[in-house]
């Protein structure tokens, strides 16, 4: 213990005497484990963090249905109907369990104080089967009394805390979301929040809730997917056995339903939809940037053992003397091995919060900082962190410590010239040129999401968001509340109008699907053709208003909008897109054709307008029509309605947009206004999430490993130093000396671009899918890639080389 704690002590003074090899080194470390700190923040509530509260979650399944569809072709989704939750509750016998959910935002609330909640209506063996209780009251169950299938809700926590104020009175108060008032009968376990990313505020009855936020009648209909079911299997009955357990069941209920599959099987799968065969894009993309954080770290640990070579060489004559003096081998190791421990517990220190910091960045970017870090989440960083470093650290100082073993400790002072503890060989080189393919690999990589996301971003996308706000109303609770057409139409006419008298509002209108959040479809048919040669696929179908074509900025290709006469017979005029007019009248104008949709009526084209992108940023190329209107009331009440406003200050009037809206009403729920570019904005997350950490990743790697050149290079100088001096003696010019320095160096860079160039071809079909408009095959890009690097490692030669040539021959060889 001593002789460890002065090893320690020798060790700080020496780190203190020398703060700028142990700033660089530390923070050259730092760097390398805050980009995996940072990468294990995202990927850790991504991949592998369990839901809170939740009880043995190893053991619970997301169910998925693998099927064909008629036109569609094979589908894979981890939606289900409530028979289809049925079906697999009474039927597969090889669960423990099965439950159901549907996660959904609502109104709570009327008038000035309503509120946005997010809410999840699950089946009555929910909280059981994930093994949640609560921490007040009761959770829903099989609930006895008057409160049985009643309108009851449980909270999360946070609203209890929220909203209730922690108060123990909250058990007895309502929520009123809809038409209906719920009865809060429990609050659950403080820190369970749900089973998927977006944090839950209440659990509702589904089959109480499920007609009013879902759809009318939806707990008998097979076809509408709109839950998650997960299931907890028998002890003893492998994964497959319960497979195909619960697919008989499956198709059992679904025999004589239209399009139905004979040979559809149910998959089971983690609970975090990004392990199941269905993850999000943005997952894809972090799965990639976790092996970059990796590379990023090989890169800082190859330069944390130049710079830890290099002083070492530069102590070779200090060791000499310890070691004339008595000192042993393993005691040098030992002073090498604290040295390192001191240094990577400094950097370990600096990269958690790095990683803290980085992490919120890309959750942000990501849209996952609804869910708290956590204690527990803080403590999995540091342990990673710490880890991680340990590794590193041990295998950074290995090569040291090797060479200590192996080498005449005591030849500097028979020597007298400046030899390097370790001799300059093919495993430095190799180093050298793997962290260059990594750079170039990730500058590549950084290169081409950067242009996916400028090709996003310069699309013509068929309307102009930038200038539009979206407007969502939930007219649950209003008191002229009516489901019929007219008065529907009458107070979206308010709304227009009370949003017209705001300023800085140049336009508005009503639709019932808005790009990016809300599509509906509907049947096509063309009166006296042959309509089994017409596209299968429902055309995507909105109602929308006269001033609608202006507001959103649609383009208008042939023909005319709607004029404010069509909307007194509703049910007469139509307007395509070019898809549509395309696929049904090929090679023919569509202007003045007739077309049957949603009702029996014909109505005309007077217009056709550019495709507009409707669900994803991708070309879709899917027929949409566009109608003034239906003469079913019924129908139209189906059909949820958006407000679309232009202003040129869109963001700025938000405040006054809800006013005005409010004013109509005092009954009125929540009013949501969003900029339509925010919504256009959520479709392009994984190629902002792939250019920014990419590029932050891919110029750190540039800023170490050139980092790593130059201290691979200072490296080599120093060990030359004796043969620059007999070369430059015997006649050699300076540039000769330059240019031989360099030219090691630049040769070791060009052979690590090469192979990155190559290692790109050759793995880039791995991630194409993730890019848009671009190609690892995009020679602009390796271009670009190629001399960037190549110019920050001629950067980084010359310093060495200059060195080199200012160096006195007569002084070096007198070994000064």
């Amino acid at each position: 213990m001593r002789n460890s704690g002065s090893d320690l002590n020798e060790c700080m003074r020496r780190l203190a005497r020398n703060r700028r090899y142990f700033l660089g080194v530390t923070a050259c470390l730092a760097l390398g484990l805050g980009a995996n700190a940072t990468m294990f923040a995202v990927s850790d509530q991504l991949f592998f963090r369990p839901p809170a509260a939740v009880q043995d979650p190893g053991q619970l399944s997301r169910i998925y249905f693998r099927e064909r569809v008629p036109v569609v072709g094979e589908i894979t989704t981890d939606l289900a109907s409530f028979p289809t939750f049925t079906d697999l509750r009474t039927g597969a016998r090889s669960f423990e369990g099965v439950a159901a959910y549907h996660v959904t935002m609502v109104s709570e609330g009327r008038g000035n104080q309503a509120t946005r909640l997010r809410v999840a209506l699950v089946s009555s063996d929910y909280f059981h089967l994930l093994g949640v209780g609560a921490s007040r009251g009761q959770v829903l169950t099989k609930l006895e009394g008057p409160l049985e299938g009643g309108q009851v809700a449980v909270i999360s926590d946070a609203l209890w805390r929220g909203r209730f104020g922690a108060s123990q009175n909250a058990l007895g108060q309502t929520l009123a979301i809809a038409d209906r008032l719920y009865t809060v009968v429990g609050v659950a376990s403080r820190n369970f929040t749900g089973i998927d990313l977006e944090p839950v505020s209440a659990w509702l009855p589904l089959d109480v809730a499920a007609t009013d936020l879902i759809a009318t009648g939806f707990v008998s209909q097979r076809g509408s997917r709109a839950l998650s079911i997960v299931a907890r299997q028998k002890t003893g009955v492998s994964r497959k056995q319960a497979e195909d357990d619960a697919s008989i069941a499956y198709r059992s209920g679904r025999q004589g339903f239209p399009g139905a599959d004979s040979s559809a099987r149910l998959i089971m799968a983690p609970l975090s939809r990004q392990l199941g065969p269905r993850p999000r894009p943005e997952a894809k993309v972090a799965f990639w940037l976790a092996g970059v954080s990796v590379a990023v770290l090989i890169i800082a640990g190859v330069n944390c053992t130049n710079l830890m070579l290099l002083s070492t060489m530069r102590r070779r004559t200090e060791f000499a003397i310890r070691t004339a003096l008595g000192a042993t081998r393993s005691h040098l190791a030992r002073l090498v091995l604290v040295e390192t421990i001191l240094i990577t517990t400094f950097s370990a220190g600096a990269a958690a919060i790095l990683g803290i910091a980085g992490g919120a960045l890309l959750r942000r970017v990501m849209e996952l900082d609804e869910v708290p870090l956590g204690l527990s989440a803080l403590a999995r960083l540091c342990v990673f962190v710490l880890a991680a470093g340990t590794v590193v650290g041990l295998l950074t100082s290995a090569p040291l410590i090797w060479s200590m073993q192996r080498e005449d400790l005591s030849s500097p002072l028979r020597t007298g010239y400046r030899a390097g503890l370790a001799r300059p060989g093919l495993v430095r080189g190799l180093l050298l040129v793997g962290q260059t393919t990594l750079t170039i690999v990730l500058l590549i990589g950084a290169g081409l999401f950067v242009k996916s996301l400028r090709n996003v971003r310069a699309m013509d996308l068929g309307f102009d968001a930038g200038s539009v706000l979206t407007v969502n109303v939930d007219f649950a609770g209003i008191t002229a509340r009516t489901r019929s057409m007219p008065d529907a139409d009458l107070l979206y006419e308010r709304l227009v109008s009370a949003v017209l008298g705001v300023p800085g509002v140049r336009s508005a209108a009503v639709a019932t699907s808005i790009p990016f959040q809300y599509t509906s479809g509907a049947s096509v048919a063309i009166p006296g053709a042959d309509n089994r040669s017409l596209p299968r696929e429902p055309a995507l179908l909105s109602i929308a208003s006269e001033g609608y074509q202006q507001t959103i900025g649609l383009r208008i290709v042939d023909g005319r909008w709607f004029a404010r006469a069509d909307y007194r017979s509703p049910a007469v005029v139509a307007v395509v897109n070019e898809s549509m007019a395309k696929a049904y009248w090929p090679n023919q104008s569509a202007i003045g054709r007739c077309v049957v949709v949603a009702e029996p009526q014909c109505r005309t084209v007077v217009g056709v307008v550019a495709d507009a992108r409707q669900t994803r940023i991708q070309p879709e190329h899917r027929s949409q029509v566009y109608l003034t209107g239906v003469a079913d009331p019924r129908l139209s009440a189906r059909y949820p309605r958006t407000l679309v406003i232009r202003s040129l200050t869109p963001r700025a009037i938000v405040p006054t947009v809800r006013r005005a809206v409010m004013a109509i009403d005092p009954a009125l729920s929540y009013v949501t206004i969003l900029p339509l570019q925010d919504l256009v904005d959520a479709k392009s997350r994984q190629w902002t999430l792939g250019a920014t950490a990419f590029g932050l990743f891919g110029v750190l790697a540039l800023v170490l490993a050139a980092l790593g050149i130059y201290s691979t290079m200072s490296n080599l100088v120093s060990e030359r130093a004796h043969e620059i001096g007999v070369r430059v003696a015997l006649g050699a010019t300076g540039a000769q000396v330059v240019r031989a320095v360099m030219g090691r160096g630049l040769a070791q860079a060009i052979a690590g671009i090469v192979f990155g160039l190559v290692l790109v071809r050759t793995v880039g079909t791995q991630f194409v899918d993730l890019l848009f408009g671009a190609s690892p095959k995009d020679v602009d890009v390796l271009v670009l890639a190629a001399l960037v690097v190549g110019a920050a490692s001629l950067a980084a030669c010359f310093g060495p080389a200059q060195r080199a040539f200012r160096w006195d021959p007569a002084a070096i060889l007198r070994g000064d």
